[in-house]
């Protein structure tokens, strides 16, 4: 099933719904769905045959029950009047209410796509950074000078970022960072911070081969603590990547991006480890 803001009519709305469903579940029916909605199946199948219309009470409990959220909802009640406008005029006048929050939805959903981008791929973070590079003028070719990226994959990152507000153009026209600090902090799983995090570990274990110990900090220590002193131990090492952080505010002059991961995780749950 499509996102709502793709149909301009309830009746090919509704048989999305039901054919959707029917594909996860072979005995899902009409009949089903009618219960599902709290309506009758006769009165379902005539909506979703455009043989009768909606009610306004019988609207709401549809898009309640369909989980629709306030967006979605609003766009369910616009095609009952588009379907039900009296003149030509005032149909046109919805028409144009619906294309607008079709807009504003595919809008929202690029700018999900590159939130999740910004994320989920290492090199927008220090991209960000070197706007602080002393002598440094930020373009997609030196980017991918610095940081072994393709010059491509280094200006979609750019533009990705100014899209964004975190990058924008100075009164001299060089690119800045908008945004002092891009801050991104979950107790959950997620998916794009975890694809960041991983591709960081990949980066730390390739340095640890590519770059002289003079020019790297990288260092490991194992013991023993009681599972009840973790939420110390992560309020400490948030502490922690704060002070190092402040090391940029007490530099002259700032040459290269580093980055800093901290691991800390339990070695003695019993799962089976890598050799």
């Amino acid at each position: 099933m499509s996102s709502i803001f793709s149909y301009d009519t309830i009746a090919k709305f509704l048989k999305s719904v039901l054919a959707k469903r029917a594909e996860v579940d072979t005995r899902y029916s009409l009949r089903t769905m009618a219960k599902d909605l709290g309506i009758s199946p006769a009165h379902l199948s005539q909506v979703m045959n455009s043989k009768k219309t909606l009610s306004p009470k019988s609207r709401l409990k549809l898009a309640e029950s369909l989980g629709l959220n306030d967006s979605e909802t609003r766009y369910f009640y616009l095609l009952v009047q588009f379907e039900n406008a009296p003149s030509p005029s005032i149909k046109a006048g919805v028409k144009k209410q619906m294309d607008e929050l079709g807009m504003q939805w595919a809008e929202q959903q690029a700018m999900d796509v590159d939130h999740f981008k910004v994320i989920a791929e290492w090199y927008h973070v220090p991209i960000l950074e070197m706007t602080y590079l002393e002598g440094f003028d930020l373009s997609a070719a030196s980017a991918a000078a610095r940081l072994g990226l393709t010059e491509a994959v280094a200006e979609a990152a750019i533009e990705r970022l100014t899209r964004l507000g975190l990058l924008s153009r100075g009164a001299d026209g060089r690119l800045v960072k908008a945004e002092k600090n891009l801050v991104v902090r979950t107790d959950r799983r997620n998916e794009a911070f975890g694809n960041y995090l991983r591709q960081m570990m990949h980066l730390a274990e390739d340095a640890m081969d590519a770059h002289a110990v003079a020019e790297r900090v990288i260092m490991s220590q194992t013991f023993c603590i009681d599972l009840a002193q973790l939420d110390e131990a992560r309020q400490m090492t948030r502490d922690y990547l704060r002070t190092m952080a402040a090391l940029h505010e007490k530099a002259s002059s700032a040459t290269n991006v580093y980055q800093l991961n901290v691991q800390f995780f339990n070695l003695t749950d019993g799962r089976k480890k890598a050799d």
